[in-house]
């Protein structure tokens, strides 16, 4: 399976169009291989860069096509045998008996919103508003 930016495009060979040029991130995945990951920067072409673009646009009676060939050599995924699966597995079972297993991650917590209360007359002069913040701790 192909992607681009993270949207499948299909199963490989596969073609596709696109509307912008610049850095694109590629993915292919296989079952049985390893996937690859990669940045590739996408340049126009010669009529495709202004000013040209819009002589070769309006101007040029000929139908322009940009088509880019991208030729990606997968490898395999290392083969990991049955034994050295399970053995993994009760090192895992035998840490996490003991304490000794990592614990998850801590969940992020949002940031506390701003209240804002309405905008009221103060002392910075005649018919000047400020709008005050509640703070945080003012929350129910």
């Amino acid at each position: 399976m192909a992607y681009i930016d993270k949207q499948p495009i299909g199963l490989t060979p596969v073609s596709t169009s696109f509307t912008y040029y610049g850095t694109r991130n590629f993915e292919l995945v296989r079952d049985g291989y390893r996937p690859e990951r990669f940045l590739r920067k996408i340049s126009p072409p010669w009529y495709a860069i202004p000013p040209l673009d819009f002589f070769t646009e309006t101007l040029w009676p000929f139908e322009q096509r940009d088509e880019r060939i991208i030729d990606v050599q997968l490898t395999p995924a290392p083969v990991v045998s049955v034994e050295a699966l399970i053995e993994g597995g009760e090192q895992l079972r035998l840490q996490g008996s003991q304490g000794i297993a990592t614990s998850a991650p801590p969940t992020r917590t949002p940031p506390a919103p701003i209240i804002t209360q309405p905008i009221v007359p103060n002392a910075f002069g005649p018919g000047s508003n400020v709008p005050i913040l509640a703070p945080a701790s003012n929350l129910q």
